[in-house]
C-alpha cells in the first residue's frame, strides 16, 4: 500500500497502532478469520474524564412539563418518554 502510495507514515502524536486479531470463528477453508482493530490505550491514558455526566433524560423531561404547566395554567401537557406501559 505505501508503493501504491495509498497510506504514508506518520509522526502526528494522535497515530494509533492497528491490531491484527483472530476471531474465534473460521472461514469456509476453516482457517481463523482475521479483523484489524485500533489499539486506543494511548489515547486513554492522556483523556480527562468529564467533571460532570451527561443530564438525567427523565429529570429534564419532568422540567419542561413542570414550566410548561406552571407557564399555561388552563393547558395540560403530557409529555411521552417511552418508559410508561399502558
Amino acid at each position: 500500500m505505501k508503493s501504491n502510495k495509498i497510506i504514508r507514515d506518520s509522526k502526528s502524536p494522535f497515530n494509533f497502532q492497528l491490531v491484527v486479531v483472530k476471531k474465534k470463528n473460521l472461514d469456509s477453508a476453516g482457517k481463523p478469520k482475521l479483523r484489524i482493530c485500533v489499539d486506543f490505550r494511548k489515547l486513554n491514558e492522556v483523556t480527562e474524564n468529564e467533571a460532570y455526566g451527561l443530564p438525567n433524560l427523565l429529570e429534564i423531561t419532568e422540567l419542561i412539563r413542570e414550566f410548561l404547566q406552571s407557564t399555561n395554567r388552563g393547558y395540560r401537557y403530557h409529555i411521552n418518554t417511552g418508559l410508561c406501559s399502558s
